[in-house]
């Protein structure tokens, strides 16, 4: 068996022992969990897995070295698994901010993704055809430009897996994870480069291909990981220890409350003018009927903080949120609490109730305090979580919205009114 063979029918086996693995994850979130969006990451990353099965399958028929008779086939394979690795990071419980300023619906991502890979596939068609009487000028362009498009798709990938993996518990994994994609990288510019200049790189070949294949298969080991002991309990158990160490807290609380679970009582939101930040105080009462408060600061409103003033508000005005990514907005929520509080026990049950698939805090209404309202609701980022979820609102609006469905400027002109109906009602109360 030559090293190529080997290569071949290794990569073959693992691709297909990660597919079935990632897809059984899948079909259990989609049996437990009808409202998860975790479950579209874990299907793009079985589909990403499967892509290079069938990579494998394709190449027992095409074993020589440096062959580029496939060279199109080749790149709309590459294509294929970069579509799918690309169009999951949307469905991770962190993702980069300008990702999410920009992507309000994780489906638009997925929609730009297959866009995008449509007008780089019909490129690779045109190029095909000039390598026909251009020669090998274009064979090596299209190298070229697929290896600067993989390189950068698995830089982002990297940097929301890196995310996603800023904890404590993950520190020794996290690394393990740079280290491996970073291996990975490396092979995005060195494989391309043996093709290029194989006569002068055939040596080093098998060493790249022995490098990307352990790559591949330490990250998606890691990934597996990740979805067995996070997202596949999420909702069952108490998985809120993935997430981004993005917070700061009061250091002086004692809090030891391992083994009791505990339930929203009340909330404070406020600005501190002196310090600068933005704090959220919580009191939580425990089975024993014991009061604990916690606070956290941070100097900016993340989408966590940003969240917890949509629903804090909502409450206000006895309103229940309905969307259809609220799975991931409760995640991080309480991902938000557990990251500078470890030791508490928080579930989305003690956090919120759930009418048919509207939520709303648990905590009173009168014990839920908002200082200074204007303030926060003039913050963009308090204003764009409420355009997204400005549906839930329309209740409020007193006055005819005919005519203000449709477009951006009419959205806009309704989140203003429902602003304005939000400040006047809370301060009747």
């Amino acid at each position: 068996m030559t090293y190529k063979q080997f290569y071949i029918y290794t990569l073959t086996l693992i691709t297909l022992v990660f597919t079935i693995r990632f897809l059984t994850i899948y079909f259990h979130l989609a049996k437990k969990q009808e409202k998860s969006e975790f479950k579209k990451g874990v299907l793009f990353i079985a589909l990403f897995a499967f892509s290079f099965f069938l990579v494998g399958l394709y190449k027992i028929t095409d074993q020589t070295v440096f062959s580029l008779k496939f060279l199109f086939n080749d790149r709309l394979l590459s294509s294929l698994s970069n579509i799918f690795l690309l169009s999951s990071i949307i469905y991770f419980p962190i993702i980069p901010n300008g990702i999410e300023r920009i992507y309000k619906k994780s489906e638009n991502w997925v929609i730009s993704v297959f866009l995008f890979f449509g007008i780089i596939i019909s490129l690779f068609t045109i190029f095909d055809k000039l390598t026909i009487s251009a020669g090998k000028e274009f064979q090596i362009a299209l190298i070229i430009i697929d290896s600067l498009i993989s390189t950068s798709i698995l830089i982002i990938f990297g940097y929301v897996i890196v995310l996603n993996t800023k904890h404590e518990n993950f520190a020794g994994n996290r690394f393990f994870l740079i280290f491996t994609i970073s291996s990975m990288l490396i092979t995005q510019i060195a494989l391309p480069l043996t093709k290029i200049f194989h006569e002068n790189l055939l040596i080093t070949y098998p060493y790249f291909l022995i490098i990307f294949l352990a790559s591949l298969f330490f990250i998606l080991q890691s990934l597996l990981h990740l979805f067995e002991n996070h997202f596949f309990y999420y909702g069952i158990s108490n998985p809120y220890t993935l997430g981004e160490n993005l917070f700061h807290s009061n250091t002086n609380a004692n809090i030891n409350n391992e083994s009791q679970s505990l339930q929203l009582n009340a909330l404070t939101i406020r600005y501190d003018n002196s310090t600068k930040k933005y704090l959220l105080k919580l009191t939580l009462v425990s089975e024993d009927k014991r009061q604990i408060e916690i606070e956290i600061e941070n100097l900016k409103i993340l989408q966590p903080l940003s969240y917890w003033i949509l629903f804090a508000i909502s409450k206000k005005v006895n309103i229940k949120i309905y969307n259809s990514d609220l799975a991931v907005a409760r995640f991080r929520m309480i991902e938000y609490i557990h990251k500078n509080y470890p030791n508490l026990k928080l579930t989305p049950e003690s956090i919120f109730e759930n009418d048919k698939g509207f939520y709303e805090l648990l905590a009173a209404s009168s014990n839920i305090i908002i200082d200074d309202l204007d303030f926060f609701l003039d913050k963009i980022q308090i204003k764009d979580i409420f355009l997204k979820h400005l549906d839930n609102y329309t209740p409020l609006l007193k006055t005819s919205i005919t005519g203000l469905e449709k477009g951006n400027k009419a959205q806009l002109n309704k989140l203003e009114m429902t602003l304005t109906a939000l400040k006047d009602k809370i301060s009747t109360y």
